[in-house]
Order: structure tokens, then sequence, then C-alpha cells
């Protein structure tokens, strides 16, 4: 079973609807306004299901979001009918988005970067960091080594084979200076961390969320 096949998989049984409380801060400390936002472009990459889409899009922004799901894509666009919202969805993989150099005004990267070994989230940083304009903003999480739920480590050291709903997909565990790593050339705003258990407190998940700024 290839990737693409993996995440409709995963897309055909899980349908996210509410937008992270983080990713909501971000947009309202960056842009207290509906008219600040008027035009910008943000584009959700790994949108999935289209949780983080509609609300982008509700929210006054110029919407787009891509995934690799064709499932996951469907669920968008029936997402954003439901809502009466509008964006533009394209079919890509995270490390060949289908947008020229210097066109959005922000990326989120929520929960999706992970999903690959280190040196793909190489790429896709390299990816982000060509998409966004001079002076735009990422919101960006990577999870974190002090996540307890990974499957069976993989050759690469922090790079696991997924379990409990993650099967068949391969994450990378980061720390800090990795995950900067990956953000070679933005400004770093913050980094932060956030935590949840699940599962009466048996299982931890854990995250950085970081914002960056591509410098002028």
């Amino acid at each position: 079973m290839g990737e693409k096949e993996r995440w409709d998989r995963h897309h055909s049984d899980r349908m996210l609807r509410y937008p992270s409380e983080d990713v909501v801060r971000f947009i309202v400390r960056n842009w207290e306004t509906s008219q600040s936002r008027n035009g910008l472009r943000a584009l959700d990459l790994g949108c999935g299901s289209g949780r983080h889409t509609v609300y982008l899009a509700k929210e006054g922004f110029r919407a787009y979001g891509t995934d690799i799901s064709a499932i996951g894509l469907a669920n968008a666009e029936q997402f954003l009918r439901q809502e009466g919202a509008s964006a533009e969805l394209k079919w890509s993989a995270l490390d060949n988005i289908p947008y020229q150099d210097d066109f959005f005004d922000l990326v989120l990267a929520w929960e999706s970067i992970h999903y690959g070994d280190y040196s793909f989230g190489r790429r896709v940083g390299g990816e982000i960091f060509r998409v966004l304009k001079s002076g735009g903003r990422l919101f960006i999480s990577f999870r974190s080594r002090d996540d307890n739920h990974p499957g069976e480590e993989t050759a690469e050291r922090f790079t696991f084979e997924g379990r409990e709903g993650e099967e068949g997909l391969l994450f990378h565990l980061y720390d800090r200076k990795e995950a900067l790593s990956v953000l070679e050339g933005f400004e770093i705003v913050y980094v932060d961390r956030f935590f949840w258990t699940r599962y009466n407190q048996s299982q931890l998940n854990t995250s950085f969320m970081i914002e960056a700024r591509k410098a002028l």
C-alpha cells in the first residue's frame, strides 16, 4: 500500500471539524480584525479534511489547502460547502507545493510535517520558504521526542512506523535543534510546546509549535 492509499484510509473514517485553539490564538495575535486579513493568501499545508482550511476561509483569508489524500480533499470540499465557505484545494505531497515562489502571506503546517523522516522535513521546510512572501508568517508544529506514542523505530533513529490509528504511516520525533534546522533561513518569532494525554493519561502526545517569519 502506497503513501496516498494509507492517507486515504486514514481519512476515510476520521474527520476533524474544529480548529486547534493554538491556531486560533496565532491568527488573532497576528491579525486581530477581519479587515487586516482581507486579501491575504493563507495555505493550510496537509489540510486533511479541512478543519483549518474552513477556519481560515471563514476568518477572511483567501484560503488554500493541499493534501496527498483524495478522500481528505473530498471531505474538505464537503465541509467548505456545509459552512458556506470557499477555498482552493489541490492534491500534492507536502514537499512539492504546487504554487509559485513568494505566493502566500501565511502558511499553516499543523500536525503534518512530522509524517516522514528528517530529510523529508527538511525538504518541506525549503518548500514552505519558497512559497512564502517576504514578511510572510509560518505557524508549524513538530511532534517531539517526549511523545510516548511511537510504534516500531525504523533504521533512522527517532523515525517510527505508526500504530493505533496511524498504521503504515511514517513519522519522525523532533528535538528543538532539529525542528529549528528544518526552518533554516526563517526568523524565529517563538518556540513553545503543547501537551495532551489520552486513555486516562496512559498516552502522552507532545509537540513543538513554532511561529516564524520570512525576512523582508
